[in-house]
């Protein structure tokens, strides 16, 4: 596996830059005005501010990461026939030939553990850091306060102390049985604790409702020769893309 982190990054002062950050920001800003002046309230008040902080979030983080959960999910159920199948079927007896909508989705549970197993394999984010505001100690090794922690979902989803033959794809270990021995951090493809992605639910609910869509009417079949090597860069990439065929079904 290829980790590529980026040499460099924007810096403030950066005219091009900053000039794309206010035409972003006069968007978000624009958008916010029009929800206040047709009075959408949620019945909890959050300031201007708050809410530009949580519309930027989604934009920023909730697109790139979904079409990467959503290419992972593609390319593993080209190369393995069986879930395929199972996908495929269960859509059909939901669905019946129809769109998915929400309401459909805690039926589709077979298709919601592809997509789990999917991200335990090929994490969008798969790198965090966190900073500690405290000093601490971790097996034995001292954190000091104002430590840069770097934590790898990529890693931590592949280790062996957590996961039963862990570089298989096997949708069945997220099974709701299953789940209550699973150690609680030992699946962090959005973050845990008070910092877990607010995007999480949405993110998830997008993936199930896309892959409903398409398997309805495709098969998948893997590109022949062609490799597929993860590339970590800000979002879980592959070098050279992830083709899939898809066969009318």
């Amino acid at each position: 596996k290829q980790f590529d982190l980026p040499r460099e990054e924007p810096q403030h002062g950066d005219q091009e830059f900053e000039a794309l950050v206010a035409e972003f920001d006069d968007i978000i800003w624009k958008m916010i005005r029009r929800c206040r002046a047709s009075r959408q309230e949620t019945g909890e008040a959050m300031s201007d501010r708050q809410v530009h902080d949580e519309v930027a979030t989604i934009f920023l983080a909730g697109h790139e990461t979904t079409a990467s959960a959503v290419s992972w999910t593609f390319f593993l159920l080209s190369s393995h026939p069986e879930p395929d199948r199972q996908v495929r079927k269960e859509v059909q007896q939901v669905l019946a030939g129809r769109p998915p909508r929400v309401q459909d989705l805690p039926r589709l549970q077979y298709t919601s553990r592809v997509i789990e197993e999917a991200l335990r394999l090929y994490p969008s984010a798969w790198l965090m850091l966190r900073h500690t505001v405290e000093d601490d100690e971790i097996l034995g090794c001292r954190i000091p306060a104002g430590t840069d922690v770097i934590i790898s979902p990529f890693v931590v989803h592949r280790h062996p102390a957590f996961w039963t033959d862990p570089e298989t794809f096997d949708p069945e270990r997220f099974r709701e049985e299953d789940r209550s021995s699973q150690h609680r951090f030992a699946y962090i493809p959005f973050g845990g604790g008070p910092r877990v992605c607010i995007g999480r639910n949405f993110a998830l609910m997008e993936v199930q409702l896309v892959v409903a869509s398409v398997v309805q009417r495709f098969r998948m079949a893997p590109v022949p020769n062609h490799p597929i090597r993860p590339k970590a860069r800000f979002i879980l990439q592959s070098e050279s893309g992830i083709p899939v065929t898809l066969v009318k079904a």
